[in-house]
């Protein structure tokens, strides 16, 4: 079978190909170090090849498949990661230059897992600096939007978002720790899942913010997404803010319809973000696809976050100073002159006897998130306010007002520690589709799962590549 139409293909439908002996793992990898090389010197999505390391790994899933040796989905699959997640032997950056020359004795925790799925791993995804904010170190150029190269490329997990819509790779991992994976997602038309606090090990994985960190999968359907998490979740005695729960499939018992499934969402709270017109218009086309899958509709007003939203750049940038307090000591010249720089004036601005009112507050409004979902099953909203999210308009947020209204649809996922997931939902015109956020409650991953999966089956708007 040819492997020039493939690299679009989803991840699900390829590793029944791999399974059925219908193509080789080996020239798989091959043909995607191919593409790697013909398409990113244009798109800068990857720091690293590990290319040896792949084709190793896709030898023995050609190997143990020939012998009807079978480890799953994942088996034979190509895939990448962001430059966050340690690989034994392999430099881990975390896109700083000054950590360019780490090269880690240990693989994180999701690594081990992906391994042992049989993954193949191409290489380590372009990111921001330290995952934090917009900016990149100086020797990382930004990754480029596959679908037009004018618009924002999502951060902090770009690279993951680029090279998953580009044909790169057909899954990849990112993180989210007030949006960081989603907004990618959002900005190239992929589907991808932030998950529950917790879900996900964070052992062996550069922090930003250890209270909100999260990890998963960036991908082209969310039946890849679950694909991927049923390999990477799961209890991990190296990590104590992990859940103890066992793995599960999250493939397995997908729902056939939505009936008694109660989908909220909040026309003022739009209203309030300025969101445009494309964006209101793919909102409402989705809700009557997802009545047409069964569920209710509901409006319902949105826990008020009036009272965390003043405080919510003093919570996380108070987590990100602690986390590059020593960092920034020693090599203060190697960063971002004025991202790092910024968020150490504003830590540095909360007094330490006030913090604790700010997590007090903090945890009030994720309780009231959780009584929401007492009320409904599905929260559904926009990612991004705008139409068309350009790196002129990113740039030009001059306030704290405007950027509330950016980011105001993300930061109160994780700060609630909810899962989210965002998948596309138009059709592409001079640009990605329009894309959109199912929420849940805690550990609802497999209810988001089977709604988007649903979704996904009466549309094709998942379906859409970029033209490269």
């Amino acid at each position: 079978m040819s492997l020039k139409s493939l690299h679009y293909e989803s991840l699900s439908r390829v590793a029944s190909l791999i399974r059925r002996r219908k193509i080789s793992p080996v020239e798989l990898a091959k043909h995607q170090f191919e593409r790697i090389n013909d398409i990113d010197p244009g798109l800068h999505a990857f720091v690293l090849l590990t290319k040896e390391r792949a084709l190793r790994q896709a030898r023995q899933a050609e190997e143990e498949i020939r012998s009807n040796i079978y480890r799953g989905p994942l088996h034979g699959i190509p895939i990448a990661l962001k430059d966050l997640f340690y690989v034994a032997g392999s430099p881990t950056a975390g896109g700083l230059d000054f950590c360019a020359d780490f090269l880690p004795d240990y693989s994180a925790t999701v690594v081990e897992r992906l391994d042992a799925a049989g993954a193949v791993m191409l290489g380590k995804l372009a990111m921001t600096e330290g995952a934090a904010g917009n900016v990149y170190s100086p020797s990382c150029v930004r990754p480029v939007n596959p679908w037009r190269g004018d618009l924002y490329e999502g951060a902090s997990s770009s690279g993951s978002g680029v090279a998953t819509a580009a044909g790169l790779c057909f899954a990849s991992l990112g993180s989210d720790t007030a949006g960081s994976l989603r907004y990618p997602c959002a900005q190239n038309g992929l589907t991808g899942l932030k998950v529950t606090y917790g879900l996900v090990s964070r052992f062996g994985v550069y922090d930003l913010a250890p209270s909100l960190d999260t990890f998963g999968p960036v991908a082209r359907s969310a039946e890849d997404c679950a694909i991927v998490l049923s390999a990477i979740a799961g209890r991990d005695s190296n990590d104590p803010t992990c859940m103890q729960l066992a793995p599960q499939d999250f493939t397995a018992n997908a729902p056939r319809n939505l009936k008694g499934v109660v989908i909220g969402f909040d026309p003022a709270l739009m209203e309030k973000r300025g969101v445009e017109k494309k964006t209101r218009a793919a909102l409402e086309d989705a809700l009557a696809v997802f009545t047409r899958c069964g569920a209710a509709i509901r409006e319902f007003e949105f826990p008020d976050i009036s009272e965390i939203e003043a405080l919510w750049f003093e919570a996380l940038f108070v987590e990100i100073a602690g986390v590059h307090k020593e960092n920034f000591a020693k090599n203060r010249g190697a960063y971002d002159p004025v991202n790092m720089p910024f968020i150490f004036e504003i830590a540095r601005s909360v007094d330490v006897i006030d913090y604790p009112a700010i997590l007090q507050k903090r945890a009030a409004f994720a309780g009231r998130v959780a009584e929401m979902f007492d009320q409904i099953d599905l929260f559904l909203s926009p990612v991004i306010p705008w139409d068309e999210a350009t790196h002129e308009r990113i740039i030009a947020l001059a306030d704290r007002a405007s950027t509330n209204n950016l980011y105001g649809f993300n930061w109160p996922v994780n700060f609630a520690g909810i899962p989210a997931m965002v998948f596309p939902a138009s059709k592409a015109v001079n640009g990605p589709p329009v894309s959109l956020q199912l929420l849940g409650p805690i550990l609802g991953e497999r209810s988001l799962l089977g709604a988007v999966r649903l979704f996904q089956s009466k549309t094709d708007w998942h379906d859409q590549h970029p033209e490269l």
